[in-house]
């Protein structure tokens, strides 16, 4: 049961990633024009934003890595309880890394199309919304440590 409610849980917020940033755009609170005006420099700070990010996730996969010996983690660990922090830690670097790419191949391409612009506004949400997640979810580990 708590792999199934773990499962449906990255679900819901994989597809709140998806869905808030298209709506934004469609509000036009996100206005894909405007990105485009800000060219390379947004890319690289995009490139170094998400480099930094994925630093981050990879920590968060450490520490969890690092405590595992400890009896109550360990207990934890094997009941599927932490399935969702090294999940969404995963999910958040693959998704730091595929920006990466995707802000280099803007650059490399001197890219003007607005779906690419779209696709990258996505995956930035996938990737904030699951790092967030996963400080959640470490947060929440270090707090029932303590106790």
């Amino acid at each position: 049961m708590i792999k199934i409610k773990n499962k449906i849980k990255l679900l819901v917020v994989f597809l709140l990633a998806i869905i808030i940033p298209i709506l934004l755009i469609l509000k036009g609170i996100i206005r894909i024009d405007v990105i485009i005006q800000l060219g390379e420099n947004l890319q690289f700070n995009f490139i170094s934003f998400f480099s930094v990010l994925c630093g981050f996730s990879f920590t968060a996969v450490s520490i969890l890595i690092s405590i595992i010996d400890k009896e109550q983690i360990k207990r934890l660990w094997d009941n599927s309880y932490l399935d969702n922090l090294y999940y969404s830690s995963f999910i958040s670097m693959f998704a730091d890394l595929v920006e990466i790419f995707v802000a280099l191949y803007i650059v490399f391409n001197n890219i003007t199309d607005n779906i690419w612009f779209v696709v990258e506004i996505i995956i930035l949400s996938i990737s904030l919304l699951f790092f967030v997640y996963s400080i959640i979810k470490l947060f929440i580990l270090i707090q029932d440590l303590k106790l």
